[in-house]
């Protein structure tokens, strides 16, 4: 709600862009919050042969963070979709056939690959213009 509210649209971005952006540097920077106390908090072990302070990594953390920024990326790819390019994606990742899609779109086999190739260089290309304008 709050990257709505300071959503300014003559600067050339999009909204969902915009928002998925604040999202991730809140999160990040609520890990790092989190971790900083955690520092200050917990006084860890030290090697015994090098003296070097012994810090855990908290996988289960790391792990939820990189779900929820997969899922936000899934979500902002949806949004760039077409309603039957988003179906071909879940169908695919679900494995089905190439035969089994196009008797469900009423189309062959050999234009579903066609459809599937072409979604895969749209979606590479929208990764890569949005890991150019996080630059």
């Amino acid at each position: 709600m709050q990257a709505e509210q300071e959503f300014e649209p003559e600067r050339g971005v999009c909204l969902e862009k915009f928002a998925y952006d604040r999202i991730c540097a809140h999160l990040k920077t609520f890990t790092n919050r989190e971790w900083g106390y955690q520092k200050a908090v917990v006084a860890f072990e030290e090697d015994e042969e090098t003296g070097e302070v012994w810090e855990p990594v908290d996988e289960r953390s790391m792990e939820a963070y990189e779900q929820l920024e997969a899922r936000v990326l899934v979500e902002w790819l949806r949004g760039q979709l077409e309603e039957w390019e988003y179906q071909l994606w879940v169908w695919v990742a679900k494995k089905r056939s190439y035969r089994w899609i196009g008797k469900q779109l009423g189309v062959s086999h050999e234009v579903v690959h066609r459809r599937w190739k072409r979604l895969q260089a749209k979606l590479r290309a929208l990764l890569e213009n949005r890991g150019q304008k996080e630059r």
